[in-house]
């Protein structure tokens, strides 16, 4: 109950911050990915993927244009995708791998270093997502494990439409 209560807690927090991020956005979209103030703002059609950086013990959440409707991940066992009906445009993801399982593993396989174990969680565990809207809309991620002064905090997804993408 206090994990809920926590990650509830750093959810809408999270997103109270990626709220106030995009009130001082430009109204122009970049066509790039972007950080600013921990927020990464990406452009991507359905055909697209878009990369996600899930630092162990960190959570990344992913705000959207419009809510919803359904995520459905590939490897959920190292993946937690949860959202709240407080914050109906954003998804959090975290990775269930701990760090005193990755000490473990280290031990266990004679690894030297916390970036070579995460090299391989990631080569294992990395897993594909989908987040479904409304008139058959989608967009699709890859998680990746880093380490988590690499992950990405906030990530703003703006959902664009092209000829050359059609599914």
């Amino acid at each position: 109950m206090i994990k809920i209560v926590a990650v509830t807690f750093l959810f809408l927090h999270l997103n109270s911050l990626s709220i106030a991020a995009s009130n001082s956005a430009t109204s122009k979209p970049s066509p790039r990915p972007r950080h600013a103030q921990g927020v990464r703002e990406v452009e991507a059609t359905s055909c697209d993927v878009v990369n996600i950086r899930v630092g162990l013990g960190m959570v990344t959440q992913l705000v959207f244009e419009t809510s919803p409707t359904q995520t459905l991940a590939a490897n959920d066992t190292k993946f937690s995708v949860s959202s709240h009906a407080d914050a109906p445009r954003s998804v959090a993801l975290t990775t269930t791998i701990t760090q005193e399982a990755v000490s473990r593993a280290m031990k266990d396989n004679g690894i030297a270093s916390a970036s070579e174990m995460i090299r391989q969680l990631n080569q294992t565990y990395a897993t594909n997502l989908f987040v479904l809207f409304k008139a058959d809309n989608q967009l699709q991620f890859k998680l990746h494990i880093v380490p988590a002064d690499q992950s990405d905090s906030i990530v703003k997804v703006k959902q664009v439409f092209r000829k050359d993408c059609r599914l």
